[in-house]
Parts: structure tokens; sequence; C-alpha cells
């Protein structure tokens, strides 16, 4: 009857290395889902964040950024537009330095490379000349059911 107590043992013991080994596993894919679905965010804020720029509708990126991030673009644009110039901006590159997910918050930090001319509003012609900047970008993010909001926005370092 011992033998069969300690085969029984080993089975369960084994049982539970395997479920620990599974369940592991999901929380790893689960994160790299997380870190993708952050990713997403992070390129659709500043693939839409172009086009406002062109059209000055800052509605699209309700979806995706809380209002105060929102207002400060708002008043980005409206000092350009005081310029009667609007920034017609590309996103050259994006590189993901660090993805951090506590709980419903997230903090990313980018890397990212823009290039960027000022256009006339009236006219559509350059204005000022195209010019290239780097920034170092802090990204924080809070989960409201089920989707991503980007909260607040800092530059750490521009180049």
């Amino acid at each position: 009857m011992s033998v069969l107590n300690f085969h029984s043992a080993k089975i369960f013991f084994l049982s539970v290395a395997v479920i620990i080994l599974l369940l592991s596993g999901c929380s790893a894919i689960d994160a790299s889902r997380q870190d993708q679905t952050l990713k997403t965010v992070i390129r659709g804020y500043n693939k839409l964040l172009v086009e406002v720029n062109k059209t000055r509708d800052v509605n699209p990126l309700k979806e995706i950024a809380a209002k105060p991030v929102i207002e400060k673009l708002s008043l980005w644009m409206a000092a350009w537009e005081d310029g009667n110039v609007y920034l017609d901006a590309e996103l050259k590159n994006i590189d993901f330095d660090n993805l951090e997910i506590e709980g419903k918050s997230a903090i990313v930090i980018t890397s990212e490379n823009w290039s960027y001319i000022y256009r006339d509003l009236d006219t559509q012609e350059i204005a000022e000349p195209r010019q290239s900047i780097s920034y170092k970008m802090q990204y924080k993010l809070e989960k409201r059911e089920n989707n991503w909001l980007i909260e607040e926005m800092n530059i750490l370092q521009e180049s």
C-alpha cells in the first residue's frame, strides 16, 4: 500500500508541476499580448497625431487618449493656427525601449524619429523648411474596461 501511496503522490506532484508550467506559460502569453496591445495603441496615437495636425479635428483621438492629452494637443494646434500654419509631420521610426505593466497602469518608453514641416493654412505651401527631430518619450496609460488609454505623455529627451 505504501508503494501505491508513493505512486499516487508522484502523479499528484507531477500534475501540479504541469499545471504550474501551463499557467506560467499563459501568463507569459498574456503579457506578450498586453505588450503588443500597448505598442498598437502608441503606434495608433502617432498615426492619428499626423492626421489630426492636418485636419485639426481631435475627435479621432478620443478612443485612445484622455482629455488632458487631447487638450494639450489642441493648445499646440491653436498656437500654430495663430501663426497661420499647421504641422505636417511624418514618423520615420519608433522603437519601444521599455514597457512596464502594473495592474491597470502602464508606462511605455519610446525612441521616436520625426520629420516635419510647417505649411501655410491657406496656400498649403511650405512655411518653414523640413526639420528632423528625435524624441525619447514616456507614455503613461491606464486600462479602462478592456482598452488602454494614454493618460499622459512626457518628452524625456529631445535632439
